[in-house]
């Protein structure tokens, strides 16, 4: 696993920090609504929305973490584009895991 994270430029972890900061509240917004939209059965949908967005937590932390790691060393990077917190992010998540 380790030699998978050295093959990752820090350029990259900047561009999809760059992508995630620009679209992540519409896109859990787009999340909730498809589900509300897919499943009709309350019960059914909350548990799939409390799914997906735990593990929308789980991978935005370890991306946050890699983050750091990698484009700590590069302090132009780190500058010009530092990803959205993962507490700002589990603030949002929780704005929608009652209003299925």
């Amino acid at each position: 696993q380790q030699s998978d994270v050295a093959q990752i430029s820090a350029d990259g972890l900047a561009q999809v920090a760059s992508t995630f900061n620009a679209e992540w509240r519409s896109q859990i917004a787009a999340i909730n609504s498809s589900i509300i939209q897919s499943f009709s059965n309350f019960r059914t949908g909350t548990e799939i929305l409390h799914a997906v967005l735990g593990q929308l937590i789980i991978y935005y932390t370890r991306f946050h973490s890699l983050f750091d790691k990698r484009a700590a060393r590069r302090a132009a990077a780190t500058a010009a584009c530092q990803p959205v917190g993962v507490q700002n992010v589990m603030v949002e998540i929780k704005k929608y895991r009652n209003n299925f």
